[in-house]
C-alpha cells in the first residue's frame, strides 16, 4: 500500500469514526512485510526501489502517526495497534518518538492500564517508560483524579508503581523517582511500594500522609461510592462526612498505637477497600448489596458497620463505613471446600442463605468473635451494625472460620427475586448439595417411621394394618 492510498482509506467516509483504522494500519503492515519477504539480495531491484523513491511501510506510519492516533477511536484499538508495532523493529521506533503522544491518547483508567500493560512487556519501550517515569506516573495521577476508580480494581497509577516495584532493578528506578511521587502526593496504596527503601524516605512520607491526611480520607471515600453521575452532589456528601470518618481513622490510630505509614491497604472487593489499621480493619465504600441481615456467629462480629445518609437528599444512602476487628488469611494449605460448605450449611440450616461462598470472604479468628472496645467485650446495638438479633449458641474463639464479606448474606424468607446468587463462587452449588441433603433427610425419616411400625413388638405393625 502506498502513501496515498493509506491516506484516501484513512480520510475516507467510511473511516469517519475511525472504525476501520485498525484494519487499515493492520493492511499497511502486512503488505510491507509481504514486499519485504520478496525482496531479495538483488542490487538491481535495490537500485530500482531507490531510484523510485518509494516510502517504506514505517516511513509512511512515522509521518502520519499523530493522524493514525486521532483516529483510534473505538474501544481496544489502540492496545492492539502498539501490539502490531511492537512486533517490529522498525516500527517500534514509532512508539518511542511519539511516547508522549500515545500517552496523552489515554482519556480513562481503563484505557491507560491496558497501553502501560502493554508497553511494559516489552524489553525496548520498558527502557523508555523508566526513563520517563515522571512522565508517565503524572498521566496515572492526572486520570485517576478525573474519573471514578471502580472498586475492586487498581488504579492506573497502582498498577504501574506496581510493575515497576517487581522490576529486578525496581527499587532502584523507584529510589531514583521518589521525588516525582512524593510531589505529587502519596496516598495508602503508595505505602508498600516505597516502605523501607530508606529510613529518610519512611520520615518523608509519614510527614507527607499526615499532612494530607483530608485528602487521604476523601480519596477513601471517593472510592467507589454511589452518586457517580452526580459530581457536585457527591462532593457535597464527601464533605458532610469528612470530619466524621477523620476522627473515626484518629480513634483507631490511637487506640491501636500505629501511625499513617502503618496502615495498608489490605482488599479491593466489589463494595469496598479495607485498610488494616493494627489489629482492626476499616472498610470503607459503596452501599452494600443487603445491610440489615440477620446475625449469627459465623458473621464476624463488627464494632460499626453503617451506611452513610445525604440528609439533604431524603436521606439517600451513598456510602458504608465498617470498623471491625482484623482476621488472618486462609493459606492455600488450609483452603478446604468440605470445610466452606459445612459453614454454608451451618448458616442455612440457620434460615441463612450466602450467595457469596468463597475462600477470600472468610477468614481466621485471632480472638474470640466479639466485638471489642478499649479491649473490653461489648454488644453492639443492631441499628450500629444492621445485625439483627443475638447469637445464642456458643461464642466462636480464635481459630475458627468467620464469614468476613457480609455483602451478600441474606434471610431465606426474603423474595427470590431480591437474591442475587455470584456466579464465581461455590455458593449455587453448595444451595443444590443443601436441598439435596435436606431432600435425603426428608425421605430417611419416613423410611424410619415405617421400619419403626414394622418392628415385632409394636402396638400396630404395617402388616397388621395391610390386613385390616
Amino acid at each position: 500500500m502506498k502513501e496515498k492510498e493509506f491516506l484516501e482509506q484513512l480520510n475516507s467516509e467510511k473511516n469517519a469514526f475511525g472504525e476501520n483504522t485498525e484494519e487499515i494500519v493492520k493492511k499497511l503492515l502486512e503488505e510491507g512485510k509481504a514486499i519485504a519477504v520478496r525482496k531479495k539480495p538483488n542490487f538491481f531491484i535495490r537500485l530500482f526501489s531507490r531510484m523510485q523513491k518509494t516510502k517504506s511501510t514505517s516511513q509512511i506510519l512515522e509521518e502520519h502517526f499523530e493522524m493514525v492516533l486521532s483516529k483510534l477511536s473505538v474501544k481496544g484499538q489502540l492496545e492492539r495497534v502498539l501490539k502490531m508495532l511492537l512486533e517490529n523493529t522498525e516500527t517500534i521506533e514509532i512508539i518511542k518518538t511519539h511516547f508522549g503522544a500515545i500517552l496523552e491518547t489515554a482519556t480513562t483508567n481503563e484505557q491507560l492500564s491496558e497501553i502501560l500493560k502493554v508497553l511494559l512487556k516489552n524489553p525496548q519501550t520498558l527502557v523508555i517508560i523508566k526513563e520517563r517515569f515522571s512522565d508517565v506516573f503524572k498521566k496515572c495521577n492526572s486520570i485517576n483524579q478525573k474519573g471514578t476508580c471502580q472498586l475492586g480494581r487498581r488504579t492506573p497509577k497502582e498498577k504501574f508503581l506496581s510493575a515497576i516495584k517487581e522490576l529486578p532493578d525496581g527499587d532502584a528506578v523507584l529510589l531514583t523517582n521518589v521525588t516525582t511521587v512524593l510531589q505529587e502526593g502519596v496516598t495508602i496504596a503508595d505505602i508498600p511500594i516505597f516502605r523501607g527503601l530508606s529510613e529518610e524516605i519512611d520520615a518523608k512520607m509519614q510527614k507527607q500522609l499526615e499532612e494530607r491526611k483530608e485528602q487521604i480520607i476523601r480519596e477513601m471515600l471517593e472510592t467507589g461510592i454511589d452518586y457517580k453521575e452526580e459530581p457536585e452532589r457527591r462532593k457535597q456528601c464527601i464533605d458532610d462526612y469528612l470530619m466524621t470518618v477523620t476522627i473515626m481513622l484518629d480513634e483507631l490510630l490511637k487506640k491501636e498505637n500505629v501511625r499513617m505509614l502503618d496502615i495498608k491497604l489490605i482488599g479491593l472487593g466489589g463494595y469496598s477497600r479495607t485498610y488494616q489499621i493494627g489489629e482492626e480493619v476499616l472498610k470503607i465504600g459503596d452501599l452494600r448489596a443487603t445491610h440489615k441481615i440477620p446475625n449469627h456467629r459465623r458473621i464476624l462480629q463488627p464494632l460499626i458497620r453503617m451506611n452513610l445518609r445525604d440528609e439533604k437528599n431524603n436521606n439517600k444512602q451513598f456510602a458504608c463505613v465498617e470498623v471491625a476487628n482484623r482476621v488472618d488469611e486462609l493459606t492455600e494449605e488450609e483452603q478446604s471446600k468440605e470445610k466452606l460448605y459445612q459453614i454454608y450449611k451451618e448458616l442455612r440450616d440457620n434460615g441463612i442463605i450466602w450467595t457469596d461462598a468463597k475462600f477470600q470472604n472468610v477468614g481466621k479468628l485471632r480472638s474470640k468473635n466479639v466485638a471489642t472496645l478499649d479491649g473490653e467485650e461489648i454488644t453492639s446495638d443492631s441499628e450500629a451494625t444492621g445485625l439483627q438479633g443475638n447469637i445464642d449458641e456458643k461464642v466462636l474463639e480464635s481459630g475458627e472460620w468467620v464469614v468476613i464479606d457480609t455483602d451478600y448474606i441474606y434471610d431465606e424468607n426474603t423474595r427470590e427475586s431480591e437474591i442475587k446468587w455470584i456466579d464465581n463462587s461455590f455458593s449455587k452449588g453448595f444451595e443444590n448439595r443443601w436441598l439435596r441433603e435436606k431432600q435425603g433427610q426428608v425421605v430417611q425419616k419416613y423410611i424410619d417411621s415405617i421400619e419403626r411400625k414394622n418392628t415385632p413388638g409394636s402396638t400396630r405393625t404395617y402388616r397388621n394394618q395391610e390386613e385390616r
